[in-house]
Parts: structure tokens; sequence; C-alpha cells
């Protein structure tokens, strides 16, 4: 087997090797394991190569990291969606469950293969019943939407709470925001809590960002308002849209931070430009009553439209009582 070590400049290999020459070989001068860079450690193109030799000697884990490092383009090699697909095809037919999930999202995307809905969800079952948590939420998500099969809420979410125990980050999030929201599942604030920090931890932006907002409005044990402004703050640098209104107003209210209109309203412009409808309307009302920017009634009758647009029925309210 191969295991690459995110902390360490290390690569561990269990591999059988061949020596094809009458000369007796060490496996030091097969894998040149020990070339160092720097003096500590070994090179991307080095691990690659160490990681492609584990894969053509037909170690399936070394297939499943290679066909990965192909599909992300990692370090000299660029990226091979067609390629990528063909190793974790042979990692998944060897009965590696770690390949298996991003095959089926390749074979229900058509990345790197022709789209095939059956083939993907094969791979999402074989990978779910094998315990692979992407393969496991893949899966949740085909019956919670009715993609392959019959939309079977139930069984949607035994297999998100499924995914989110197996460790994946995105089905954190769902359950999290799931109990957050209600509606689905019983409003359980304590349970959503639980979730979303477990999927923070592992930087998904969603959770970091729904986390700040109970922060903020207290809605956590032991609510603190600069973390919340801290969770904020990771979601907005990462992009997400919802992070950065709502940073925007933290700013403006003055909430866990000193109070900075024309910060708080540079955030929520941000958020109305990548096309969140709330940060749309939020930035509509304060070009309205100039807070933080200077007052521009015309921009933000644009700015209520656009958000009209995008799908804000408070917007699409405030326009009609505009006459408009």
């Amino acid at each position: 087997g191969i295991r690459l070590h995110a902390d360490r400049s290390v690569v561990e290999i269990v591999a059988r090797l061949h020596n094809r020459t009458s000369t007796d070989q060490t496996f030091l001068w097969w894998a040149n394991a020990a070339v160092r860079v720097h003096d500590t450690a070994m090179n991307e193109r080095e691990i690659a190569g160490l990681v492609k030799l584990a894969a053509d000697a037909g170690d399936a884990q070394a297939q499943m990291y290679y066909g990965q490092m192909l599909f992300l383009g990692y370090g000299p090699l660029q990226p091979d969606r067609v390629a990528a697909q063909a190793w974790l095809s042979k990692a998944a037919q060897a009965g590696q469950p770690g390949a298996m999930g991003l095959l089926a999202w390749m074979h229900k995307y058509g990345v790197g293969t022709a789209a095939d809905p059956q083939e993907a969800l094969r791979w999402m079952r074989t990978g779910a019943d094998k315990g692979d948590p992407y393969a496991t939420f893949l899966l949740a998500s085909a019956h919670l939407v009715g993609e392959g099969v019959p939309r079977n809420l139930p069984e949607g979410l035994t297999w998100a709470r499924r995914a989110a125990e197996r460790g994946d980050a995105h089905a954190q999030w769902f359950v999290g925001q799931t109990y957050y929201e209600g509606g689905i599942l019983p409003k359980d604030l304590s349970q959503a809590a639980l979730w979303l920090q477990r999927a923070s931890a592992q930087n998904e932006v969603n959770a970091a960002s729904t986390l700040g907002v109970m922060h903020l409005t207290g809605e956590i044990p032991g609510a603190q308002a600069a973390e919340g402004v801290k969770l904020l703050q990771r979601a907005a640098d990462a992009g997400d849209a919802k992070a950065m209104n709502n940073l925007g107003l933290a700013l403006l209210q003055g909430l866990g931070l000193p109070a900075d209109a024309a910060a708080g309203a540079r955030w929520v412009r941000q958020s109305a430009e990548k096309g969140y409808a709330y940060g749309q309307f939020t930035y509509a009302q304060l070009l309205r009553g100039g807070q933080g920017v200077p007052a521009d009634a015309a921009a933000s009758v644009q700015w209520l439209q656009r958000a009209a647009d995008a799908g804000s029925e408070e917007a699409s309210q405030q326009l009609r009582q505009m006459g408009r």
C-alpha cells in the first residue's frame, strides 16, 4: 500500500517490484526514495514518480492516489481527467473504496468519460457499502433529489447522516444546516452546532459561514461575537457571498468588532456583485440611506431590480411599493 502524510515530507510504500536485469538491485536504486531536496524533503516530481511506480506495480491505493493527482494536476502533472478516470477505475475495480466516490462523480457529470448515470449510481452504491464517505454522500444526494432513483427523503437523510458520521465535510455541513433551518429535519440548534463545528474544522466554508451567524446571534452554547466574526471573515475570504454579506452587516452594526460603515458596505457590495440576492437587496438599502456609501437613489433601484431578478421577494415587494 501507499500512504501520503500531509504534515510530513514522507511517503510510505509497500509494493512488489520486479528486477528485469541479471544484476542484483536495491529498492533505493529502483525507487530513488532517498533523494532529498534542501536536505529535508522530496519534491513533488519525486513523490509523483513514487506513486506512479507503485500504481504501475498494481497497488490499488497508489492507483487511487495517482488518479487523484492527475485529476487535480498535482505538482509537475498536468490535469488529465481521462487518464485520471482510467486510474481511478483500476483502483475501484480492485476494491479501493476511496476511488469510488470520485469515479461516481466523473460518470455522473461526464468528466473524463461519457456521462453514465447508471454507472455513477453503481459506484455510489458500491462505495457507500464499502464505507467511502464521499460516495455515501453522493448516494444521499441522489435519493434526496430523485436522481437515478425515486426521490426518497428518509432514505436520503439516512445516507447523509451516515456520510457525516464517516467524516465527509460537505455531508456534515448539510446535516448541520438542515438541523439549523428546520423543515426536512426538526430544528435543533445543538445538533446544528455539533455538525457545523465538525464541518468547519475541515475548512467547509458554508459551515463556517452559518456558525459565524450562530455566534453573532447567540444561537450556539458559549456564543462569542468575536469568534463569529472570525468565522465569517474566513468564509468571506474564501469567496462565500453569504458570509460577505453577513460580515458586512456585522461591521455596519459593530457586532464582535468596532463599527466601520465603509468597510461593511464594501463587503456587502462584494456579496452583491457575486450574485447573492440578499446581498443585492442589502446593498440597495445602503445606497438608499447613504450608509457607508454616498446616497444614490437611482443605483439603489438598479440593485433592487437585480435582487428581484435573482429571486428576492423583499426586493420585488419594495419595487411594487415604489410603483415599479
